[in-house]
């Protein structure tokens, strides 16, 4: 099973606890870093059950003979990995941005957090037209304005 393989992302904390004379800081940094462990876990499953269309097919006719075999549930799969990807690796930002403007974490946190919203900050706009399908449908960014697409998509 693909699951087996994943051992190698596994996270290590360095201890049980965050040490600290608030012990009410210490618990609520600890539990924000915990939610993001649990999404990042969440993010290295959904990843390891992606199908790039490389693995799936060869080539675009050998992609379309496969679809073809399959149902219309099947078809899904790849697209509920790839949603379940992005909304835990946005989740993860979030959780970052929220630690570090509003629960003055460990100095060592802020860069960190900095590179992660350098790194992932888009992946904002990509789960906003995901979640948001019923204003995207009809062509409608979350103000329910007209999308031009051939503008910079701002969610």
């Amino acid at each position: 099973m693909i699951i087996d393989n994943l051992s190698h992302f596994d996270l290590h904390f360095p201890g049980h606890r965050i040490e600290s004379d608030d012990s009410d800081w210490a618990f609520n940094n600890r539990h924000v870093l915990y939610l993001v462990r649990d999404l990042f876990a969440e993010a290295v499953v959904a990843y390891s059950l992606f199908l790039p269309f490389t693995v799936i097919a060869d080539n675009v006719r050998e992609l379309i003979d496969k679809n073809t075999r399959k149902s219309f549930y099947e078809l899904r799969l790849n697209s509920l990995s790839a949603k379940a990807f992005v909304y835990s690796l946005d989740g993860i930002g979030k959780l970052l941005f929220r630690l570090c403007r509003h629960m003055e974490p460990a100095e060592e946190i802020i860069p960190l957090c900095k590179k992660y919203e350098i790194e992932f900050g888009h992946l904002r706009h990509i789960r906003n037209s995901a979640i948001h399908i019923e204003a995207r449908g009809f062509g409608e960014d979350r103000h329910q304005q007209h999308i031009n697409p051939t503008t910079t998509f701002n969610a």
